[in-house]
């Protein structure tokens, strides 16, 4: 009882001992200088001020500048838009981008959680009652089950796209290789199919660091390449050295990321990304939460990695992280590339020669497909070397030979010169 007792003055006096506000400092480093959160300048932390020495003195997990430039309480833990409110699973700052209601789990009454729903604001649409991330009504106007969870990952119509992919590329899963219009009507004979990029053979070579490297046409093609409707390239570069004015590098020889990678596939395959509103839920815990402030990078990058978490081309790792700025090696990003493709599988398998790889390997079957496409080949050592980081020059080479062997991208906006020259 006396230890106790003893406890509870020390930890008295530690709350009413006076601190020190310099002018312009900012202890807690929440964005509040410590003369502006000791409003009385008494020293003390009293009831209706934030703590200096705590950057979030709510305790609802945002700090206590960025709450009150926002225009909320930063006494109220419950309105911080690091919170989940309802419960729902999603953060405050996500309902808001969701335009959901941070009071309610089911916004729009379908029976269906905000985070559950692929579009949680309109019943009709949202309702998703297998929770394969396919909305029932799609489900139904397409012969898919909407209690069949199976369905999102079957190809009903053979053509190499399951039932995702076709969602997420708004095509037809019953009819093979049928491209939709914007209004979701088929596309007649004789029209270009999905006709997504545009190549501007006017742009400068874009990259400096690139000249005399082998993949020096590889990069100026994927950067002359946009991607419509949005108008963004396929690939960019990195800021130029530090103290230099030049334009953007290229970093050919540079390991690939897996964001990066994903980017590329996407792109190159004429794939749009989820909207923010139709992705499932971001488990990530090395993805930050959406914020008010967020960059439109940032939410790219979301959606990228969301669309090919939702296709199931990619996962996370057993910590729950997704790491998109590590490395992927050769033989992940094949696959990767490959099925964000999903070209027609080769008529005939060639066999496998490279000295380090067996049959029995997990990646073996995709480096049989890459080598039918023609889009691999290996070192004159005669090894593929599965397990060694990626270049950027490497996976842009793999990347843009697919989108000129996918009959679903028109490639042929890429002058006939330069296709030469790259399948060489």
């Amino acid at each position: 009882m006396r230890r106790t007792t003893a406890l509870a003055g020390f930890a008295l006096l530690l709350f009413l001992a006076p601190t020190t506000s310099r002018a312009g400092a900012d202890v807690d480093g929440d964005g509040l200088d410590d003369a502006a959160e000791d409003a009385n300048s008494n020293g003390i932390w009293d009831v209706g001020e934030t703590n200096a020495l705590d950057a979030d003195t709510d305790g609802g997990g945002e700090a206590d500048g960025s709450e009150i430039r926002a225009g909320r309480n930063p006494l109220r833990h419950d309105d911080d838009f690091t919170f989940d409110r309802d419960g729902d699973g999603l953060t405050n700052a996500q309902e808001s981008a969701l335009g959901t209601n941070p009071d309610s789990k089911d916004t729009d009454g379908d029976g269906i959680a905000d985070h559950r729903d692929a579009m949680p604001t309109v019943p009709l649409v949202g309702q998703d009652a297998d929770q394969d991330g396919l909305p029932d009504s799609w489900e139904v106007a397409h012969g898919q089950s909407p209690r069949n969870v199976a369905d999102a990952s079957g190809d009903p119509d053979g053509d190499g796209r399951t039932t995702a992919q076709e969602f997420v590329g708004n095509t037809n899963p019953q009819v093979a290789d049928t491209p939709m219009s914007a209004s979701g009507a088929a596309i007649t004979e004789g029209t270009p199919v999905n006709p997504c990029l545009r190549y501007d053979p006017e742009q400068a070579a874009p990259f400096p660091d690139m000249d005399g490297h082998w993949a020096r046409t590889t990069a100026a093609v994927l950067a002359r390449l946009s991607v419509l409707p949005i108008q963004m390239p396929i690939v960019r570069g990195y800021p130029p050295p530090s103290g230099r004015r030049d334009r953007a590098v290229f970093l050919p020889d540079r390991p690939v990321s897996r964001y990066e990678l994903l980017k590329m596939g996407l792109f190159s395959s004429c794939l749009d990304p989820l909207p923010s509103a139709l992705l499932p839920p971001q488990s990530f815990t090395d993805l930050p939460a959406t914020t008010e402030d967020e960059t439109g990078d940032a939410t790219l990058k979301r959606r990228i990695i969301g669309t090919a978490a939702f296709l199931e081309i990619v996962e996370g790792y057993n910590d729950g992280t997704f790491r998109p700025d590590a490395p992927v090696n050769r033989a992940e990003a094949l696959k990767i590339l490959l099925e964000f493709a999903s070209l027609p599988l080769p008529d005939s398998a060639p066999t496998i020669a490279f000295t380090d790889v067996s049959e029995g390997d997990w990646f073996a079957p995709y480096l049989a497909e890459g080598l039918g496409h023609g889009v691999i080949r290996g070192f004159d050592d005669g090894t593929f070397r599965p397990g060694a980081p990626i270049t950027r020059a490497e996976a842009a080479k793999i990347a843009l030979l697919l989108l000129l062997k996918n009959p679903g991208v028109n490639g042929s906006v890429v002058p006939e010169s330069l296709q030469i020259g790259l399948s060489q």
